[in-house]
């Protein structure tokens, strides 16, 4: 083995390890030891690796396909699926596609297929049953065996599966010492939560995700963590967090390619001005989704945003260009002037369970209850408003509790209780461990907080539970 090689396989086991800073020097010396063929194929790969989780997306995707193109098809197959992980970030859905198919190894065939009908949104398989189609050769210790499984079913049929082996995923990878993807993981477990309304594990996930990035020079992995944690914080109406989550990802995204964590983190904005009933600010924030998948999930609150401020053509528009599921499409025609606006909203509805997130089927029975106390059906209205205000207060999403809490009032109806304890998704984890005992010091190590941040969520939950100190905390009943 060269000088080279040996330097580049130093390399590869402090970046699995987390030790990125390390990585990057022994590369560094790598690339001046010389440029030996037999050791280009394994720089590009190791390159390649540390720019998808801690650089530049475009680079990443250059060197990933350089090295796969110098290896034999077994080893390159996990190579072409990282550099559709760079495309993907880029938004470049048809590139991510390509490289797929690019796979030439026979073991690989299958994951080849299912990533690329994932993509599409039709997979029809779960997790452990991509695990075991994967290849004899990825053995249990492997990472491509865990990440592949987990990257086919990040859009899953079967989310709550998903999810539960995404636990066991980050698990295993720490377990055999592949700390940095089990960090990546991390953050596609919490997206997984995200979306089936679990925020206090997106929350707890991408926190842990964040702070371990940081500590290991996997930068587009820290920025993807900002990006999910601006968009549980913009669910929850904590403005603050939103913000500076979001700032801190549109910060490191703009130079490092990542339009997958720049597009979440301005629907996120997006989502806190809607909340806040600030149309025209979310409207322009909408605009601004460089990725194609988020523009497409995020394609009924821009057209709420463009409807509240009159701009009926764009949302026209929009809904036609990205409304291309059944559900989305329905609620974004029902919020349009049509026809037949009800039974828009009732297909959104029956067949949300499948293709809507929890908020965002819980955002459609909202609209639908403001349609329907409007057309002075207050009955059918206070059915969906009351149905719309539980689900809201079970996500922990305050705000808009509130906002379906106002219109139930206004269809004469009681909302009870919908703000008896308007506790953000953090504030409930933080009075929680509060009531059990735990100082400020202690809370902080569990939640990746400063002691100075518990004080300052502790400030702001006893005025509105009602109370003077912690020690009353555990006499209250704690739910969102």
């Amino acid at each position: 083995m060269s000088g080279s090689q040996e330097l580049i396989a130093e390399a590869h086991v402090a970046w699995k390890s987390g030790d990125g800073e390390r990585a990057r020097a022994l590369t560094e010396r790598a690339i001046l030891a010389g440029d030996e063929r037999e050791s280009r194929a394994g720089l590009a790969r190791l390159r390649g690796l540390i720019e998808l989780y801690g650089g530049d997306q475009a680079a990443a995707q250059e060197h990933l396909a350089l090295a796969a193109a110098e290896t034999e098809p077994a080893q390159a197959a996990g190579l072409l699926f990282m550099a559709a992980d760079a495309a993907l970030h880029r938004g470049r859905i048809d590139e991510a596609v390509e490289y797929a198919a690019r796979v030439r190894s026979p073991g690989h065939q299958r994951f080849s297929a299912w990533f690329v009908v994932s993509l599409r949104g039709e997979l029809d398989v779960g997790p452990w049953q991509v695990l075991d189609g994967a290849p004899p050769e990825l053995g249990e210790r492997n990472a491509h065996r865990w990440m592949l499984s987990m990257a086919i079913n990040r859009r899953s049929p079967y989310p709550g599966a998903a999810r539960a082996f995404g636990l066991v995923a980050v698990e295993r990878l720490d377990a055999y010492g592949i700390a940095a993807m089990g960090t990546v993981a991390l953050t596609w477990l919490a997206e997984l939560e995200l979306g089936l309304g679990r925020l206090s594990g997106a929350l707890a996930h991408a926190g842990q995700a964040l702070a371990r990035a940081s500590k290991m020079d996997l930068t587009a992995t820290a920025t993807d963590a900002h990006a999910l944690l601006a968009h549980v914080a913009a669910i929850t109406g904590d403005g603050g967090q939103c913000r500076h989550h979001a700032e801190s990802a549109l910060r490191t995204a703009a130079v490092t390619h990542n339009d997958l964590a720049a597009a979440r983190a301005n629907w996120a904005l997006g989502c806190l001005h809607l909340a806040d009933g600030e149309f025209s600010e979310a409207a322009e924030r909408l605009r601004r989704l460089p990725h194609p998948t988020i523009a497409a999930e995020a394609v009924a609150d821009r057209v709420e945003a463009l409807v509240r401020c009159g701009e009926l053509d764009e949302a026209r528009a929009v809904t036609e260009q990205f409304g291309d599921n059944s559900a989305v499409l329905a609620s974004c025609r029902a919020q349009l002037p049509c026809d037949n606006p009800e039974t828009q909203f009732a297909l959104a509805l029956s067949t949300a369970d499948r293709k809507l997130r929890v908020f965002d089927r819980a955002r459609t029975g909202l609209r639908y209850g403001r349609w329907l106390r409007r057309e002075r059906r207050t009955a059918e209205a206070v059915t969906q408003l009351r149905a719309a205000m539980e689900a809201f207060q079970g996500l922990g999403a305050t705000p808009w509790a509130e906002a379906a809490a106002t219109e139930l009032r206004a269809a004469g109806s009681r909302a009870g209780g919908a703000a008896e304890h308007p506790l953000t998704a953090q504030e409930l984890e933080v009075a929680r461990l509060a009531a059990s005992g735990l100082s400020n010091k202690e809370i902080g190590a569990r939640l990746f907080l400063s002691p100075r941040t518990v004080g300052y969520h502790l400030y702001k939950i006893f005025p509105k539970l009602g109370i003077a100190n912690r020690a009353q905390l555990r006499g209250t009943a704690l739910t969102a």
